[in-house]
């Protein structure tokens, strides 16, 4: 099994103009789930394609590195369960 590391970053915007604001900006809006509970992020849309274009789209090991406020950082390690793609374009 492959261990992939990526960075992301709490998000505040949610919604669909959240969004859309997101990728305009050239993030991914992503959701992490845990037990009980779950975090909305955004991760860069370079790194994240290019994860998923090396074969990361399923079964893949992630540590996942959130940058928060202040300074503060975590870990996670998570598995893609869902991703989505643009009917048109084919694109995350």
């Amino acid at each position: 099994m492959e261990k992939v590391s990526l960075t992301a970053e709490k998000r505040t915007e949610m919604g669909k103009g959240g969004a859309r604001s997101l990728r305009r900006d050239g993030f991914l809006p992503a959701v992490l789930y845990a037990k009980g509970s779950s975090m909305s992020l955004k991760f860069p849309r370079k790194e994240l394609v290019k994860f998923m274009i090396s074969g990361g789209r399923e079964h893949a090991l992630v540590n996942i590195i959130i940058s928060g406020g202040k300074g503060k950082k975590s870990e996670h390690w998570a598995l893609v369960k869902d991703y989505q793609t643009d009917p048109l374009r084919s694109e995350l």
